[in-house]
């Protein structure tokens, strides 16, 4: 696990997300609000993923199965993610079932500063 950076211990991360270590997955613990709470529960979650297993792409096919599990069923994923995309926070390779996510540097500040808010309301 790699936690830090953004001023958020492991155990309070613990507390916004569910991580499993041997299959390498993640789901949000808690409920997001708001017009975009299906594109901040992709954008989390690929946070979670860089923070928790260094890891930077994440497959389509794995961040719909996490947002999923988060109670977040997006039909397609990429429309849900587009403007999250066009702003920068995020970047895409690949397309359709095939297609790579990962948080980009700003994606990851932006990340942060709500993984900051949520943790100040619980």
């Amino acid at each position: 696990m790699n936690i830090g950076g953004a001023g958020d211990s492991g155990a309070e991360m613990r507390n916004l997300f569910a991580v499993d270590d041997a299959n390498k997955s993640i789901r949000l613990r808690v409920s997001l609000a708001g017009q975009q709470r299906n594109a901040d529960a992709g954008l989390l979650i690929l946070y979670a993923y860089r923070k928790w297993f260094s890891n930077d792409d994440v497959h389509a096919a794995r961040l719909r199965a996490a947002m999923a599990a988060s109670g977040h069923r997006p039909k397609r994923v990429a429309r849900v993610l587009a403007r999250y995309l066009d702003a920068g926070l995020l970047r895409k390779s690949g397309q359709h079932k095939g297609a790579i996510y990962a948080v980009t540097t700003q994606g990851e500040r932006h990340a942060a500063a709500v993984v900051r808010h949520l943790l100040s309301q619980s």
